[in-house]
């Protein structure tokens, strides 16, 4: 990141100098140009941060060769999971994913995970794993891997079931939703283009999606066809600009040249390999192999391994020379070679080699010892005659002594760079506020002026509304209708202006079971009170309600398998025997095709009754839920809501749900234009009590 903000830095002063440039084509001076200037990488690894402080800066910057789109780290995690998600049983695409932000095992921990399961494939190890743990006691580093394990799982069963279901797109988009993984590369170096190559994945499974072909497994084995043919989608980037700085490899700007050319990464390591191999092959060279004692079973190098590495070293080292010398001939005018040592001292004492050599050509020797094309240039640059101008006569000889090379060399760290940032940033807003202090001075008319205060101290009217929602479940807001002289919701703090953001929206033709039918434990209060709701759903009201008639319509929910027998053994048969046993439930059984129960409805509701918002906005919420029940009666409507809750008093009850059954009577009353609610009771199942709301 340092070294390309000194790019960008260096850039912006050659375009502060304006030194003229020589035009080749036109044969003549003009000004210093963005488009004059390449920046050489020996990798692509960096153009996404090269990308983006060029952006900071506001230097047009253009990548010529931009990453391998699939080879972008964010997009080989998506691809390792969606891998997975088609198939959990490939073992290099799990441990990615594991290994990745997406869930965060470190080495150890995948270690961890393997010893439960050393034979089987590694899915299976962690499915092993999650089921036995703790085999043993409990520790507090298998807790930390287990609740990794049991997030990752959770999730990778959720993804899988929306695969069979949905399209590829929704599966994505759900990936970034749930994991966080959009959000979490926004903060990487170059955050914006990571995320820019997420959201070109969705699009382009949206892409594949409009042909033929569907489904994961075949947008899965698409991909790997085109990177096995070495074919590839182009980077996420803007649109090019002819005014911009390129960024381009060594090799791809063979047969170029610029007025300007900054060679990156000076110092890289060469990558050496292809010499480290314990079998080594070279066309001319032919094989050198390892030699292993069978009895101490310790490793030798023999002979012509050692002759093989010589030679296929020599040929490194004669490729990364020739990419030198393309990448210094490139420069028309000005070359810039960049580097980064540890110790300058440590490095020119290693450039002292440089001296064993007797001509003007770098000794063998001296070209053998280096391990980066730096060294190569600091070897050259120390037996120049102006290296006196840097430190003086103690150098034994000058072997390019008349050499008409004119070159600088220039110092600095971090720090420098970051002083160098700090003043730029500040003469550029100098400079922004002088420029608008010359031209504010500018002839209009009267309309125009007012036509432009207008624009300029414009607010919108719905301001409000922009952090309010649209939709609201009953128990988000039943507290707003506790006392009609509250009616605004921001007597409660916990809810008001609060975004609230939906979960997931269940839009296929099949239901999941309820919770309480999933759990293998024992079932709690919750389970057994939506159990019972459902009982006084489905009994039958046209004939007598008793203890054998509510245990048959139990007996028949576990037939079914709607109901579990242990959460149906929960179930306190009296008290639903005892609610129509009461005057309410007698009315009930003596008009049953009056009543009707777990009855739906959605409510408009202006806004400033629920949020704190403008008197005079006329935006809508939308309140949704379930009533109990109702009565319909010659007077009007009976509005009963029964709870399984365990209270000390009755009264315990109106104060926790009295703004939800105000409520559901306001929607009744919407619902009927003739008739209104003219009682409202909530229901205590366990004391057998009716409590009147007013």
């Amino acid at each position: 990141m340092a070294v390309s903000r000194w790019f960008a830095q260096k850039i912006l002063a050659l375009k502060a100098q304006d030194k003229p440039i020589y035009d080749r084509g036109e044969g003549t001076y003009r000004p210093f140009r963005y488009s004059d200037v390449a920046l050489l990488v020996p990798t692509r690894n960096h153009n996404l941060t090269i990308i983006d402080v060029f952006k900071r800066y506001h230097i047009p910057v253009v990548v010529n060769d931009a990453q391998n789109y699939f080879q972008t780290t964010e997009i080989r995690i998506m691809m390792s999971l969606l891998s997975i998600i088609d198939n959990p049983y490939q073992d290099i695409p799990l441990v990615a994913v594991l290994r990745s932000p997406i869930v965060g095992l470190d080495e150890n921990q995948l270690v961890y995970l393997r010893i439960q399961n050393k034979t089987s494939d590694y899915f299976q190890a962690v499915q092993d794993f999650y089921h036995q743990y703790p085999s043993g006691p409990a520790t507090e580093y298998g807790d930390q891997v287990f609740a990794k394990i049991e997030t990752f799982l959770k999730q990778l069963g959720d993804f899988r079931d929306l695969a069979r279901r949905n399209q590829i797109v929704t599966l994505i988009w759900q990936i970034y939703e749930q994991t966080g993984f959009l959000d979490y590369v926004g903060g990487m170096p170059a955050g914006k283009q990571r995320q820019a190559n997420l959201h070109a994945l969705y699009e382009r499974a949206y892409s594949y999606e409009q042909g033929s072909f569907k489904g994961l497994f075949q947008f899965v084995r698409f991909i790997r066809r085109m990177q096995e043919k070495d074919q590839d989608l182009a980077s996420a980037v803007a649109e090019t600009d002819a005014e911009a700085v390129s960024v381009m490899t060594i090799h791809g700007s063979k047969g170029l040249e610029y007025p300007v050319i900054f060679v990156m990464d000076m110092d890289k390591q060469f990558n050496q390999t292809d010499t480290r191999s314990s079998a080594l092959l070279d066309r001319q060279a032919g094989i050198g192999i390892t030699y292993l004692d069978p009895e101490t079973r310790v490793k030798y190098p023999t002979l012509p391994q050692i002759v093989t590495k010589q030679v296929v070293s020599q040929k490194m080292r004669a490729e990364e020379m020739r990419k030198l010398y393309v990448a210094i001939t490139r420069a028309q005018q000005q070359l810039y070679l960049v580097g980064t040592i540890k110790d300058i001292d440590t490095a020119t004492e290693k450039w002292r080699q440089a001296f064993t050599s007797d001509g003007r050509v770098l000794s063998a020797q001296a070209r053998v010892a280096t391990t980066n094309q730096l060294d190569w240039v600091g070897m050259t640059l120390i037996r120049h005659p102006a290296m006196r101008d840097y430190w003086g006569d103690e150098w034994p000889s000058y072997e390019l002594t008349g050499d008409p090379t004119k070159f600088a060399i220039e110092l600095g760290d971090a720090t420098t760079i970051a002083a160098d940032d700090t003043t730029t940033t500040t003469d550029e807003q100098l400079d922004a506020v002088q420029l608008v202090e010359q031209q504010v001075s500018i002839d209009v008319d009267h309309a125009t002026r007012e036509q432009l205060a207008a624009l300029l101290n414009f607010h919108y009217p719905h301001q409000a509304s922009t952090t309010t929602t649209a939709y609201q479940s009953v128990s988000e807001v039943k507290r707003i209708f506790e006392d009609p002289d509250t009616p605004l919701m921001n007597a409660n703090p916990t809810i008001s202006r609060q975004r609230v953001r939906p979960t997931s929206r269940y839009v296929t033709g099949s239901l999941d079971l309820p919770q309480f039918l999933q759990t293998t434990q024992a079932p709690t209060s919750a389970e057994v009170g939506s159990a019972t709701h459902l009982v006084m759903e489905q009994l039958d009201v046209t004939k007598p309600v008793d203890e054998a008639a509510v245990q048959a319509t139990i007996d028949d929910l576990v037939a079914k398998r709607v109901l579990t027998s242990p959460v149906a053994d929960r179930i306190a048969v009296e008290t639903v025997v005892a609610f129509y046993q009461s005057d309410l439930g007698e009315q009930i059984l003596a008009h049953p095709d009056k009543v009707h129960r777990e009855v739906p409805f959605s409510l408009l509701i202006p806004a400033r009754q629920i949020f704190d918002v403008d008197d005079q906005e006329d935006s809508k919420v939308l309140i949704h839920g379930i009533i109990d029940g109702y009565l319909e009666t010659d007077d009007g409507l009976i509005l009963f809501d029964y709870k399984t809750d365990h209270v000390k008093q009755p009264a315990d009850l109106k104060q926790r749900y009295a703004g939800q059954v105000k409520l559901y009577a306001e929607a009744l009353n919407s619902m009927y234009r003739d008739t209104k609610v003219i009682q409202r009771y909530l229901y205590s199942l366990p004391q057998h009590v009716f409590v009147p709301v007013d």
